[in-house]
């Protein structure tokens, strides 16, 4: 039996007795079904090899079950085990699971374990109307040429999420080791520590923020190197008109570094992200465009890109969605950016339609979208 699915029964039999005992508790069960059909095209000349395809997806379907028990205080003990379903190949939990981990929250926040998105990578989702598609802002967002180096999962996670005061949170996490953890361990191992963190406000229709994220001994994409990189970004969002929420404005400002070629320093590129999104009763129109400079390594100025996209989506009900979308990117010269990464993937840059340089990549998608959840509670 596959060992990932033999863990995560195991972990999900540890929830039972957080739920069978206690004053109060609830168990959830949840899930995402969301499959697409897409025209890819990347414009690849190589020889013996295709530049385009139909492809069958499945957008990061998921499902999941969590934990809440009341304890005494106001405070409470939490757990959630969450894994990825296959639609396509028909396999679950093959891959890393996703936000996992076990936490106590009270008057002072949470405070939680585990593994789980990190700070950077949950400030913005929000602000994303093609989350988890092929046109994802992570094709953007924490996306250094054609690789996601922000805005993942990561294991071996201590976190903490502030209460809100004054309409504003505080979300923190540690990173002690963004590989394994445990002896032995080498010199450059121990170093692969990280932080990340995020503050946002909101208030009647209105958000705003700043994310910042460090990782330190990080490689190269040829795993060459040793060294510290780190992105910050600061986005805002808001309702038009505020009390009726028509519109939907976003937008975002990202500085992000890579390890360089050589893998003795680091360059950088700064990129910005705008979307807008118009309700015309169950439909919404949706649009976005991203903008990424080239790397500060680049004296000739051609690594950067302009990405964006289209689309339009039907609420059949309040659980079920179905969409269109169109969207682009253009490489300059020595530019490699791809189409969506799927919203952190568990291995940074996968799940995105990949670019070569001084071609342009495009999709067109069509997909479905389901949502579920069930809850239990017992006194």
């Amino acid at each position: 039996m596959n060992n990932r699915l033999i863990s995560t029964a195991v972990a999900v039999s540890l929830l039972a007795p957080l739920a069978a005992h206690g004053a109060s508790s609830t168990v959830t069960f949840y899930g995402v079904g969301h499959v697409a059909l897409s025209y890819e095209n990347n414009d690849n000349n190589t020889p013996g090899q295709v530049k385009d395809t139909l492809s069958l997806s499945s957008n990061q379907s998921h499902l999941g079950i969590s934990a809440v028990e009341a304890l005494p205080y106001n405070w409470e003990a939490v757990a959630r085990v969450e894994g990825s379903v296959e639609f396509d190949s028909g396999s679950i939990f093959s891959n890393r699971l996703r936000d996992t981990y076990l936490g106590m929250g009270g008057p002072f926040g949470l405070v939680r374990v585990g593994h789980y998105g990190s700070a950077y990578k949950t400030a913005t989702e929000w602000m994303d109307p093609f989350k988890d598609t092929l046109a994802d802002a992570q094709a953007v967002l924490g996306n250094v040429n054609g690789t996601v180096l922000f805005s993942q999962w990561y294991s071996n996670v201590l976190g903490w999420q502030s209460p809100v005061y004054k309409r504003t949170q505080l979300d923190v996490d540690f990173i002690v080791n963004q590989g394994s953890d445990d002896l032995p361990m080498t010199t450059a191992s121990q170093k692969r520590t990280g932080f990340s963190l995020n503050t946002q406000y909101r208030n009647k229709g209105f958000a705003g923020g700043f994310a910042y994220e460090l990782r330190n001994g990080t490689t190269n994409t040829g795993g060459v190197g040793s060294q510290d990189i780190g992105a910050f970004k600061l986005f805002t969002g808001v309702w038009l008109p505020r009390d009726k929420r028509h519109t939907f404005v976003t937008a975002a400002f990202e500085n992000a570094e890579q390890v360089n070629a050589t893998g003795t320093g680091t360059n950088d590129r700064s990129a910005f992200y705008a979307s807008i999104s118009h309700h015309l009763g169950r439909n919404i129109l949706k649009g976005a465009l991203g903008i990424m400079g080239s790397l500060s390594g680049d004296n000739n100025g051609q690594s950067g890109a302009v990405w964006f996209a289209l689309g339009v989506s039907h609420e059949i009900t309040r659980t079920m969605e179905l969409y269109g979308l169109y969207t682009m990117t253009l490489n300059d010269k020595t530019g490699t950016y791809g189409l969506g990464q799927f919203q952190g993937s568990a291995t940074p840059g996968s799940g995105n339609v990949p670019a070569l340089p001084d071609r342009n990549v495009a999709a067109f998608s069509v997909g479905f979208k389901m949502t579920f959840e069930a809850q239990h509670s017992m006194p």
